[in-house]
């Protein structure tokens, strides 16, 4: 995998693989994920080093410099990496119907390969998603069974996490605390009405919309 030529600030193969390695230092990671974030070609590339890596990119594409492939079905365009766990990925797509960014959350095939629990757990939250009808939980869109594995296409929240918010900018105003509590907590009694339990609420599981206001996520 070699990084475009001739583009100032772009990342060569050593800062693609340490990136995703996760062997950068805290500041070589600010300045890596700055320059991703506007950075639309050196995205596909830490897109294609994931799944090069994970042995999930069809051999046919592993000499190509750009994952232009369709992998949810017809409907979704799938553009960069958002996250990545130990489970699974989460990518940015686009949803050729309507046009709107969507989320892409994806379960690494060897891993639904070796342990079919966490398979029943992904499938479980996409039905979860699926019933809690809720303007603060994040919405599902499709749930996706392809050559890729197992798939769930999300609403796309892209304010980050209360996590980066707490981060950024320390403790929250008492007004904004309590306005995002009384969305939490209205949240979780519709799910409790639906008799589900979330079992993992903290700041990473509570993504933020452009406006600020909380989705509630990760009901897996």
């Amino acid at each position: 995998i070699m990084a475009p030529k001739g583009t100032p600030g772009c990342l060569d193969e050593d800062a693609v693989l340490e990136f995703v390695n996760g062997s950068l230092d805290a500041d070589a990671l600010g300045r890596v994920e700055q320059h991703l974030a506007l950075c639309r070609d050196c995205s596909w590339l830490v897109t294609a080093a994931v799944l090069v890596r994970d042995e999930e990119m069809p051999m046919a594409l592993r000499a190509g410099a750009r994952i232009a492939f369709d992998s949810t079905g017809g409907r979704f365009e799938q553009l960069e990496l958002i996250a990545e766990g130990a489970m699974g990925s989460v990518y940015r797509a686009v949803d050729t119907q309507t046009g709107a960014s969507v989320a892409i959350k994806r379960l690494k095939r060897s891993i639904a390969a070796q342990n079919p629990d966490l398979v029943e757990r992904f499938l479980r939250e996409s039905e979860i998603l699926r019933r809690l009808d809720h303007p603060n939980i994040v919405k599902i869109i499709a749930s996706i069974d392809g050559p890729e594995g197992h798939q769930i296409a999300m609403e796309y929240v892209p304010g980050g996490s209360l996590r980066n918010l707490l981060k950024a900018q320390g403790r929250l105003s008492p007004r904004c605390a309590i306005k995002l509590l009384l969305e939490l907590t209205d949240a979780l009694a519709r799910a409790h009405h639906l008799g589900v339990t979330h079992r993992d609420i903290k700041p990473e599981n509570v993504l933020l919309a452009a406006d600020g206001t909380p989705r509630l996520s990760d009901f897996g």
